[in-house]
């Protein structure tokens, strides 16, 4: 295991930060608010350009909800997958608050056939169920990412909660050809194809001790939208999941208790002033 830190994710950042990052955000109408907090995470961590897809009748609604972002509606999957091809986004984040149904994973097995890295939370995860192996649908060519909570990850791997961790991680990744990012306390972070960093295919990444995650609502939201933002500034998947995680339990960490997710908002632009 190694302690996630800035020398691990530093120097990609530094060549990426500059680039406008482009990134598309799937929106479902039960749950807006994940959508645009996904949102503005990812702008404030430096996307320039998030576009939030909703579906057809409720632009407007989107729009009065969140005036930085770009609103969009589609149809189906077909005119979302177009999207990414139109947009010229680097990044698809989907799962935010979209719930778990087979129109979800339609969306997601679009974008993973686009060359765009793909960033799944845990509703997007789930809507594969037993059929996770459908991810593996992009091989090398799509960086993916996919962010669950520990029950999760064992309901996902079949274990009781008896079996290890890391090793179920690991497996995950591998099954996959991926990353996951599991919430848990330290939040932990595998890869199947580690290659930057000095990294190791199967070695486990976890925040600091003292960056405890807190599963207040929408947290979920603001970590995936950070990460997002991170990849589609064009930084490489881990080198974005590692200072994604990184940069929420510090920010987690100064706001310390009576947190809610809107903080994150304001503690953002002090963190990156550090980088």
């Amino acid at each position: 295991m190694k302690c996630n830190a800035p020398e691990l994710w530093l120097d990609d950042y530094k060549a990426n930060e500059q680039n406008i990052g482009r990134l598309l955000i799937y929106a479902a109408i039960a749950a807006p608010g994940a959508a645009v907090i996904a949102s503005m995470m990812a702008r404030r961590i430096g996307a320039g350009h998030t576009i939030i897809a909703c579906a057809r009748g409720y632009q407007e609604f989107f729009a009065s909800l969140q005036m930085g972002a770009q609103i969009e509606e589609y149809l189906d999957s077909a005119t979302f997958a177009q999207m990414i091809d139109d947009f010229a986004v680097r990044a698809v984040l989907i799962g935010a608050g979209s719930g778990v149904n087979i129109a979800v994973r339609e969306r997601v097995i679009g974008a993973l056939k686009r060359q765009v890295a793909v960033i799944l939370d845990s509703q997007g995860v789930l809507s594969f169920g037993n059929s996770l192996d459908l991810l593996k649908i992009h091989e090398q060519q799509t960086p993916l990412i996919i962010a669950i909570r520990p029950n999760e990850l064992y309901a996902l791997s079949g274990a009781d909660a008896q079996a290890d961790m890391r090793e179920l991680l690991c497996q995950l990744a591998v099954r996959i050809n991926g990353i996951v990012i599991c919430k848990s306390n330290p939040l932990v972070i595998a890869s199947a194809n580690a290659k930057e960093g000095g990294i190791g295919v199967g070695e486990i990444i976890y925040n600091p001790s003292d960056f405890a995650y807190s599963d207040i609502s929408s947290n979920n939201d603001v970590l995936c939208g950070m990460v997002a933002g991170l990849c589609a500034l064009g930084m490489p998947a881990l080198s974005a999941s590692m200072m994604g995680a990184y940069c929420h339990g510090l920010g987690q960490k100064k706001l310390g208790k009576g947190l809610i997710c809107e903080d994150f908002n304001h503690i953002i632009p002090a963190i990156m002033k550090e980088y």
